[in-house]
């Protein structure tokens, strides 16, 4: 048997959320296959055209990846012979006194 109450408990409210997943890469790659079916003719069903657009998206990220990667590397390389030339210059100029006074 329930009491009565004073105050209004109001109960939990459930909240239906269907969660939706975005992908816009597969967007992107749906709308190129798409626009490429119209342009060529091709019917609906034909996976080699897609798999074709995704292999040449791949050889496009991996060549940007390979060509930051190189410039990684170059600028690495030119801070490290910038770094030989400052202390080879200033080895011979903190020495350059001492060789000096024993010519002169």
């Amino acid at each position: 048997m329930k009491f009565p109450s004073f105050s209004k408990i109001n109960k939990h409210r459930k909240f239906h959320y269907t969660p939706m997943y975005y992908d816009p890469e597969k967007e992107e790659l749906d709308e190129r296959v798409k626009m490429a079916k119209i342009k060529y003719g091709i019917e609906e069903g034909d996976e080699t055209l897609k798999r074709k657009i995704r292999m040449q998206d791949q050889f496009k990220e991996s060549k940007s990846a390979m060509d930051s990667m190189k410039r990684w590397n170059s600028s690495i390389r030119l801070f490290v012979i910038l770094g030989i030339i400052i202390y080879l210059a200033y080895i011979v100029f903190a020495n350059l006194d001492g060789f000096l006074g024993k010519i002169l």
